[in-house]
């Protein structure tokens, strides 16, 4: 088990399949521990950039893809071609959430989920305005053309 320490102060505790899904988790957890800092599951793994609401979505995505075998490259086939119904449903449920995770997922090296999200809000903003974006994604608009 792996306990991982959100922005918001909020300990998740997380399997190691699940949680080394994330390239960057993956990558701490193999690096050389000392014993003298102390026990490390008890620790945990602090993520100051993902929010326990985010980071919650992302293990979600991670546990429901747990069986297919892990994709650690960004490379994608066409940007808009179809994507899983529950992948789908999952990604555009919330289009503000959705930006969060893909930002929370590129920090924690997730690429398949980087991808989906940026499928998504690229579909999200086709045939938008800049001022529809703005709204869709909550974007402060404190700038003048």
């Amino acid at each position: 088990m792996v306990v991982l320490i959100t922005s918001d102060d909020e300990r998740i505790v997380v399997e190691d399949d699940i949680a080394k899904r994330s390239g960057l988790i993956r990558d701490l957890l193999a690096a050389p521990w000392d014993p003298k800092d102390g026990d490390r599951e008890y620790m945990g793994i602090e993520l100051p950039i993902v929010s326990s609401d985010v980071l919650k979505k992302i293990l979600e995505y991670c546990e429901h893809h747990k069986e297919e075998p892990f994709d650690d490259t960004y490379e994608s086939e066409d940007m808009f071609a179809d994507i899983d119904e529950w992948d789908l449903n999952f990604i555009t449920a919330d289009p503000h959430m959705a930006f969060e995770i893909v930002l929370a997922a590129n920090y924690l090296e997730i690429p398949p989920l980087v991808s989906l999200g940026s499928k998504a809000v690229a579909n999200m903003m086709r045939g938008k305005d800049a001022e529809e974006i703005c709204d869709m994604f909550n974007i402060e608009k404190d700038f003048e053309p």
